[in-house]
């Protein structure tokens, strides 16, 4: 399956795409959109062509400070800019060949990505390289090497776990301080993206843009639509579009095709997944900044529709004895909604199942915004430029162009979305994905510092409320919170 004119809606989406997270991407080996699997990645080097004079720099130009890329210049002396991270980047300097990276299938892509480093080599003379620390020796080196004032590498990929309390406890650069104001990222991101914390005043954790990053690691509400046609409702996407898919809609659609006795239930899929979206649906987030939100009116009225779904509505498929089996639940036809990804769709074969799929947003809650709570979580990996670093801005705009090997020509760059499209299954459905990942607006990392999320099994169960889960969570989210996001 192919669609057509995605290349096109990611030019016109690059001013709003927000680097993506490595949560759940499959099979997919493209290091730039930050995924867990690393061998194989097509992390690749990126630049301006040295002989283009709208780029050539100006020998006479500073040598230090913020200033555009026409007045950086090379090094006097081969430099060598290192990448510190935990698996292995293609192509950087080491390598000669389109083959070095064995998992690159697009021969063209890989003429351009390799005569890139060497662009970038020529331009700035420096080679690249990308230091495999691991990724307990990435944190540990962050730690230790520049707080000590002499960081191990010039930049530093980063984990949210321990990217943010670093950037937080001032271990980086504000890219407001070397980046100049004509750069990419201060206008339509089409080569690098950034984050800014909550509360901060600058800037200082950036990412390499791609169309993959607009749609990686999102997650929706799969829809058998065979049940949903067979009980006379409308095509939820439908009422996603004229503003009608809200809570009270949705749960009447789950009792409306849950039947205990024909063992048809309204909601399987990640439960987990799904709590956390109903709270960003609604306006809410549990440890979204320096603090806690799980008593926040919004967040409260969530927990307690997540639980009325279970335990009163009895309308979930959700196993809380195999987690595991969650993600699996929905494929014998007889669930009408389950929380779903591209990689989830990927690797249940859903092309094959024999009943037709749809997908669409979460239900909007009463206190939500169709506008601003779509359903994305910022991505999970970020880069950093560190305090002590030598010339930030040469750094940077050496690792910008390693990472603009299309130059600017999005087309190029995402000229194969075949297998995001294939799982995607209809046109539709992956519309959906790209209007997704222009709202991305939410760093919640409530399962992810520390608090155990017992209480959302408890919301299951009925055994616990959501005024109870507030009151017993809240100290821990809050002590937390103000740990890793440094509130007072």
């Amino acid at each position: 399956m192919k669609f057509r004119n995605q290349k096109l809606w990611a030019l016109g989406l690059a001013a709003t795409m927000v680097a993506a997270s490595f949560t759940g991407c499959g099979n997919k080996t493209d290091a730039d959109t930050n995924t867990t699997t690393a061998a194989g990645s097509t992390d690749s080097t990126t630049s301006a062509k040295a002989d283009d004079p709208a780029t050539t720099p100006d020998p006479n130009g500073p040598t230090s400070g913020k200033r555009s890329k026409a007045n950086v210049t090379a090094a006097p002396t081969t430099r060598n800019v290192t990448i510190g991270a935990w698996y292995d980047f293609y192509y950087t300097s080491k390598d000669d060949s389109v083959d070095d990276d064995p998992n690159q299938a697009n021969e063209e892509q890989g003429e351009a990505m390799l005569q890139s480093i060497r662009d970038v080599e020529k331009r700035y003379n420096c080679t690249v390289e990308v230091v495999n620390l691991t990724y307990e020796g990435t944190r540990d080196s962050i730690n230790t090497s520049i707080m000590a004032g002499t960081p191990d590498c010039d930049i530093y990929l980063l984990d949210n776990s321990f990217g943010v309390p670093a950037v937080l406890n001032g271990y980086a650069e504000a890219l407001e301080d070397f980046v100049a104001e004509d750069d990419d990222i201060w206008g339509d991101q089409t080569i690098m993206t950034s984050m800014k914390l909550p509360g901060a005043d600058k800037t200082y954790m950036f990412a390499p843009q791609s169309g993959e990053n607009v749609i990686t690691g999102l997650y929706y509400l799969g829809c058998n639509l065979d049940l949903i046609t067979q009980a006379g409702l409308e095509n939820p996407q439908d009422l996603w579009d004229n503003n009608e898919w809200t809570w009270d809609k949705f749960e009447e659609y789950c009792l409306a095709l849950t039947d205990s006795a024909k063992g048809t239930y309204g909601i399987g899929g990640r439960y987990t997944n799904f709590f956390i979206q109903l709270v960003m649906a609604n306006g809410g987030a549990i440890a979204e900044g320096p603090q806690q939100g799980i008593d926040s009116p919004a967040t409260i009225e969530a927990m307690d529709f997540f639980s009325k779904l279970a335990s009163v509505d009895k309308v979930t498929q959700f196993n809380i004895d195999d987690w595991n089996t969650n993600e699996t639940n929905y494929t014998d036809g007889k669930t009408a909604f389950w929380v779903t990804a591209q990689w989830i769709s990927d690797s249940n074969a859903d092309k094959d199942l024999p009943f037709e799929i749809a997908w669409v947003p979460f239900p909007i809650g009463p206190s939500g915004n169709k506008e601003t709570n779509f359903y994305g979580v910022v991505g999970t990996t970020f880069y950093m430029i560190p305090k002590g670093a030598e010339d930030p801005t040469y750094i940077y705009n050496v690792f910008e162009d390693w990472k603009n090997w299309y130059n600017g020509d999005t087309s190029f760059r995402d000229a194969d979305m075949t297998w995001w499209e294939d799982c995607a299954l209809t046109e539709r459905n992956y519309q959906y994905c790209w209007e997704a990942g222009k709202n991305r607006n939410h760093l919640d990392l409530w399962d992810s510092i520390g608090v155990d999320q017992n209480y959302v099994t408890g919301l299951i169960t009925g055994e616990m409320t959501a005024a109870q889960a507030a009151e017993q969570y809240k100290q821990l989210y809050d002590d937390a919170c103000k740990t890793y996001f440094g509130g007072n």
